[in-house]
C-alpha cells in the first residue's frame, strides 16, 4: 500500500509537471461509478435473452465487440439486470496485463453483460457524450498502462485504486474541441521533434564546411550535435508516453520509464 501511495504521488507529478497541479484531479471526479462485473450465472438461471461483449473484438475506434451469434448459458434475470452495459460504460480486464479497454457505443436492446473478469467505469448523463472517450485514451497511454502494472496486487486491480487515479481536467462541452489535453502535448512535441531534426540537416551542412576549412573545430561541432541527439531522445521519450500502445509496453517498469 505505501509502495502504491508513492508510486501515485510520482505519477501526480508527472502529470503536474506537462499540465500544471492545478488542472488534475482524481478519476473519481469524473465517472459515477467504477465496479468489478459479477457473475450472471447464480442461483436460478433460466434467462437467455441476453448478449455478450469480448475485448477480442475491439475495433479501431475501441467500440466492444457484441457476440451475437453464439446460444448463451441460461442466466439470473435480476443479474442481468445488475450488471447490464450502457452506452457510455467502459470495460477492462482488471486482473493481469490491461491491453484493451473497450466502450459501449450505443443502448442495445437486451441486456448486454462482461465477464466477471472485467471491470466497469460508468458516468453521469451529462458525461456521456465526449468523457468516456477522453478516459479511454488516457487509460491506454503507456504512461497509466505502465503505472497500473506496476501498482497491480495479486496481479489485480482494485476499483480504489482506479477512483483515485490522477488525471488531467476535461469538461464535456459537446464536442471533441474540448479533447485537448493529450492530443496538444503530443502536437507540441511533434512540432519541435521537426524542429530539431531540421537542425540535425543543417548540422550536417555545417560539418561539411568544417572538413573542408578547419579540422580543429570538430570538437565544438560533436558538442552542439550531441545536444541535438540528447533532446531528441528525451522528445521520443516524452512522445511515447502520450501515445496509446500495445505492444513493447510490459518489457519496461514504471521505475524504469520514469527516473528522475
Amino acid at each position: 500500500m505505501v509502495l502504491q501511495t508513492n508510486k501515485m504521488k510520482r505519477l501526480r507529478g508527472i502529470l503536474s509537471e506537462h499540465y500544471g497541479e492545478e488542472n488534475i484531479v482524481s478519476l473519481r471526479e469524473m465517472v459515477e461509478k467504477v465496479s468489478k462485473i459479477s457473475k450472471i450465472h447464480v442461483r436460478v438461471c433460466n434467462d437467455t435473452n441476453y448478449d455478450e461483449i469480448t475485448l477480442k473484438g475491439v475495433d479501431g475506434d475501441g467500440i466492444v465487440k457484441i457476440i451475437t451469434d453464439t446460444e448463451h448459458k441460461p442466466a439470473n434475470s435480476s443479474a442481468l439486470e445488475r450488471q447490464r452495459l450502457h452506452k457510455g460504460d467502459l470495460v477492462f480486464n482488471y486482473r493481469g496485463k490491461i491491453a484493451t479497454v473497450g466502450l459501449i457505443n450505443h443502448e442495445h436492446d437486451k441486456p448486454l453483460v462482461g465477464n466477471h473478469g472485467m471491470m466497469k467505469i460508468t458516468f453521469a448523463q451529462e458525461r456521456k457524450e465526449d468523457t468516456p472517450k477522453y478516459v479511454q485514451t488516457y487509460l491506454q497511454t503507456n504512461l497509466i498502462k505502465t503505472f497500473l502494472f506496476s501498482v497491480m496486487e495479486n496481479n489485480t486491480l482494485s476499483t480504489e485504486l482506479i477512483y483515485s487515479l490522477p488525471i488531467p481536467k476535461f469538461e464535456e462541452i459537446g464536442g471533441f474541441s474540448a479533447f485537448t489535453t493529450l492530443v496538444t502535448r503530443r502536437q507540441e512535441i511533434t512540432k519541435k521533434l521537426e524542429e530539431l531534426l531540421a537542425q540535425s540537416q543543417q548540422r550536417e551542412s555545417e560539418i561539411l564546411l568544417i572538413h573542408k576549412n578547419s579540422l580543429d573545430k570538430l570538437s565544438d561541432v560533436n558538442t552542439k550535435d550531441n545536444a541535438i541527439i540528447a533532446e531528441l531522445k528525451s522528445l521520443y521519450t516524452k512522445m511515447e508516453l502520450f501515445t496509446p500502445k500495445e505492444s513493447n509496453f510490459y518489457s519496461h517498469s514504471f521505475d524504469d520509464l520514469y527516473k528522475g
